[in-house]
Parts: C-alpha cells; sequence; structure tokens
C-alpha cells in the first residue's frame, strides 16, 4: 500500500471515505441514544425529538 506523501494530490478517495464514514457512524449513534433513551446525542437530534413530542410520541422506556 502506499504512503500518504505518494497518493497526495493524486485524487485517491481513501481519506474521504474514511472522514464520511466516520461522520455517518456519530450521527447513527446521536439516533440510537435519541430513540432509546429520550436524552439527543446531537443538535439534530433535538430538533428530531422535539418533533417527536409535537405530536405526542414519547421516546425512550
Amino acid at each position: 500500500m502506499k504512503g500518504a506523501n505518494e497518493t497526495f494530490d493524486t485524487g485517491d478517495v481513501r481519506g474521504v471515505i474514511a472522514a464520511e464514514s466516520a461522520n455517518n457512524a456519530t450521527t447513527s449513534a446521536a439516533l440510537v441514544s435519541t430513540i432509546a433513551f429520550g436524552v439527543p446525542g446531537s443538535t439534530s437530534m433535538a430538533f428530531l425529538l422535539g418533533a417527536f413530542l409535537i405530536p405526542g410520541l414519547q421516546p425512550g422506556p
């Protein structure tokens, strides 16, 4: 496997893939805590929790 110095500025997508997969992993972890426990794990999940509470849905145990 080539080193970072050899693949920099050549269009190698591995760096983008690693960052995007980490971003998607944090989103799903925040969603689990919001749905299972009713505690928002991020700002967007706080908005989702508010959207659940408006029609009367109660997330968590």
